[in-house]
C-alpha cells in the first residue's frame, strides 16, 4: 500500500505541474493544456487503485474504514467534476503554489438554501440594502429559495421605520436622511 500511496501522491503533483502559473480559471480553459486530461485520468486511476486496496483492508480497523470511505468520496467528487456538463453549475480550477483545487459552484443556491432553512425551525434575519426592489421582496425570495417565506408585514419603509430609535437617529443624521424622515425618529423614553 505505501507504493500505491506514493503513486497517488505523484499523480496529484503531476496534475498540479500541468499549470505553470497560479490563479483561477474556468474548467473549459483546461482544453488549452494538452497534459491536463491524461494527468487527470492517471490521478483518477490511482485513486481507484488505492480505494480498492483500502476496501479489502477496511474491516481490519476503524481508521482504514474511514480512509476507504474518504477515498470513495474523493473518487465520486472527481468523477462528478469530470462528468458535470450541466448548465446548473460552473466548474473552475484554482492553482496554488503546491496544489490544485477543482471546484464546482452552483449557479443558483435557492434549492440548497431552501433545504437548509426548512431543515430546522428557527428565526432568520436577513439584512441588506438590496433585499427589496421597489418595496417588493419577491426577487430576493426566489433567488434565495425563500418562496414559502413571508416577508415582514408592511413595506421596506415600515421595516426601517420600526428599527430601534438609537439606530434610526444615527441613520437619519447620516446617509439615509432622505429615506427615513426625521419625524419618524422618536426620542428614547427614560422610564
Amino acid at each position: 500500500m505505501p507504493k500505491a500511496c506514493d503513486e497517488l501522491d505523484k499523480a496529484a503533483r503531476d496534475l498540479r505541474l500541468v499549470f505553470k502559473k497560479e490563479g483561477r480559471m474556468p474548467a473549459i480553459a483546461t482544453e488549452n493544456f494538452r497534459e491536463f486530461a491524461p494527468a487527470l485520468k492517471t490521478l483518477s486511476e490511482k485513486l481507484a487503485q488505492i480505494g480498492g486496496m483500502l476496501e479489502k483492508q477496511a474491516e481490519r480497523s476503524e481508521g482504514l474504514e474511514n480512509c476507504w470511505q474518504r477515498a470513495q468520496a474523493m473518487a465520486l467528487q472527481l468523477k462528478q467534476w469530470q462528468d458535470d456538463k450541466g448548465d446548473d453549475k460552473v466548474r473552475w480550477l484554482e492553482v496554488f503554489h503546491h496544489s490544485l483545487q477543482l471546484n464546482s459552484t452552483p449557479l443558483s443556491i435557492a434549492e440548497i438554501f431552501g433545504k437548509q432553512i426548512e431543515s430546522c425551525a428557527r428565526a432568520w434575519i436577513f439584512t441588506s440594502a438590496t433585499l427589496a426592489v421597489k418595496q417588493d421582496f419577491s426577487h430576493y425570495q426566489s433567488e434565495m429559495g425563500l418562496l414559502k417565506a413571508k416577508p415582514p408585514a408592511g413595506t421596506a419603509r415600515s421595516i426601517m421605520k420600526s428599527r430601534p430609535c438609537c439606530m434610526c437617529r444615527r441613520t437619519c443624521r447620516n446617509r439615509t436622511a432622505k429615506v427615513i424622515p426625521r419625524r419618524w425618529c422618536k426620542p428614547p423614553s427614560h422610564d
